[in-house]
């Protein structure tokens, strides 16, 4: 529900962060995520966050909870989005640049990206590559 009712609030939005590194590898590669611990990564834009913030009032959708399924969003003047498969999403560049800056916890996502979108990132965390 959380992912879906967005496109209704008619704010500018877009999936960032391990949402972005999701939606890029189709849902080959999801981390640090469980039923009771569920953050969804999203930029909104700093204008539309009052309307975000009352739509999520009146819906009973948590934000930056800490429990459960919740929104932690990122409040930006203006961002670049993609639509992938019909979900905003950041771009691939810097979708790249997030699971670079956390190499540690994103090595075989960036592995698929680069396997996905034929990108050159030297990335080798397969004992075989094929």
């Amino acid at each position: 529900f959380y992912y879906s009712v967005l496109e209704l609030f008619g704010v500018r939005y877009c999936f960032t962060k391990t949402d972005a590194v999701y939606i890029y590898t189709n849902g080959g590669y999801n981390i640090a995520r469980y039923k009771e611990f569920y953050p969804i990564f999203i930029k909104i834009k700093k204008s539309d966050y009052p309307l975000f913030l009352s739509y999520c009032r009146k819906l009973g959708l948590k934000i930056n909870s800490k429990k459960k399924v919740f929104y932690s969003p990122e409040i930006l003047e203006d961002f670049k989005i993609v639509n992938l498969n019909k979900m905003p999403v950041d771009t691939l560049d810097e979708t790249i640049i997030f699971m670079k800056n956390n190499i540690y916890n994103f090595q075989p996502a960036l592995e698929m990206i680069q396997e996905i979108y034929n990108k050159r990132l030297n990335i080798k965390y397969k004992e075989i590559n094929l």
